[in-house]
Order: C-alpha cells, then sequence, then structure tokens
C-alpha cells in the first residue's frame, strides 16, 4: 500500500476545505508546518491508497496520533489472529 502521487495536493485540498481547524478536537492547526499545532491528513481506515473524502480526516497531531495508535492495535490483532496467535497474546 502506498500513497497517490498526487497525495500532497488531496492532503492540502483537505486542510483548506476544513480551514486548519481540527475535524476531531476543533482546535486551530498552522497552516505551516514550522512550530505550532501541525495539521495531517489521516486515512481512517488506515489504508493510504483509499483518498475518497470520507475515508480522510484533518486532524492536530494530537488527534491524528491518537487514532494511529488504535488503527495500529488492530491491524496488530488482525495479524495475530490470522495467525492463530492471538490466544496466546492475550494470556
Amino acid at each position: 500500500m502506498s500513497y497517490p502521487s498526487n497525495w500532497p495536493e488531496i492532503a492540502r485540498a483537505v486542510k483548506e476545505e476544513v480551514r486548519y481547524v481540527c475535524e476531531w478536537c476543533g482546535v486551530e492547526c498552522e497552516r505551516m508546518n514550522d512550530n505550532g499545532n501541525q495539521m495531517s491528513v489521516h486515512h481512517l481506515d488506515g489504508n493510504p491508497e483509499n483518498c475518497e473524502r470520507s475515508n480522510l480526516a484533518a486532524l492536530c497531531a494530537r488527534c491524528h496520533l491518537s487514532d494511529q495508535h488504535r488503527v495500529f492495535r488492530a491491524l496488530r490483532r488482525k495479524r495475530l489472529e490470522e495467525a492463530g496467535q492471538l490466544a496466546l497474546e492475550l494470556q
């Protein structure tokens, strides 16, 4: 899975659409990533190839990291489950 070649344009358009305000917590973010609250565009399903607007959220760094942790945990659980190792992980 990889980002499309026009990802920078997609991400910029999503950020501009929400006027650089985090869609989850409402904090205002900096337009430039020099300092302050940085904004990123998050793939809700964890798939960077799925750039449908309904799958994208413009988030401050705090909200993005928080949800990214949830996505990674879910993917790890799925891999363990598929490998038959989930029962060992839960002990």
